[in-house]
């Protein structure tokens, strides 16, 4: 069969496989608890600083597995024993939705970071001090307070093409 024709009949099983129901897609294997991270308080309150409003999440990020992955996190300019959760990185944070019983991720919380997020590579059974810088305009967001989470994605240091991250989460927590 030449290879014009497996192309055209590959088409149709990609379009049966992709034209189903609207599903959360996820990867096959999620290496869920293969880091744990944990934040240092259970309650967060948020503080005003002008017309914001402003709270610090920390906690530590230990890698249980005997590998290491890679992330797209702050890093404090190259430091080892930091990372940050911020906008635009693999550092995520996710509110919960009570009515709907399911996890939204809340990004525009996230502060940006001035240095950027760099691929970090989190190493085999370490610990790692963590921070999530979270603001709010408080004429946009006057009330934000509700069950928060942290997600981390991560990926195999071999998926050069970061094309399915694991997924790991933070216990949860209460912002007020």
């Amino acid at each position: 069969m030449s290879r014009y024709y497996k192309i055209i009949f590959m088409i149709p099983i990609f379009m049966m496989l992709s034209c189903g129901e609207d599903k959360e897609i996820i990867a096959p294997d999620l290496k869920q608890g293969e880091i744990k991270i944990t934040t240092d308080n259970e309650i967060y309150y948020w503080r005003k600083n002008s017309g914001y409003k402003i709270l610090t999440i920390n906690g530590n990020l230990q890698n249980n597995s005997n590998k290491s992955y890679l992330s797209n996190v702050g890093d404090n300019y190259g430091s080892t024993d930091f990372i940050f959760f911020a906008r635009g990185s693999d550092g995520n944070l996710e509110k919960y939705n009570s009515i709907e019983n399911k996890w939204y991720e809340e990004d525009e919380l996230l502060g940006f970071l001035i240095e950027g997020t760099s691929s970090k590579e989190i190493e085999s059974s370490r610990i790692y001090h963590i921070n999530a810088a979270l603001y709010i305009d408080t004429l946009r967001y006057p009330n934000e307070i509700g069950k928060y989470r942290l997600r981390i994605d991560y990926y195999d240091i071999l998926d050069e093409a970061k094309i399915f991250p694991f997924h790991d989460y933070s216990n949860v927590f209460e912002i007020r």
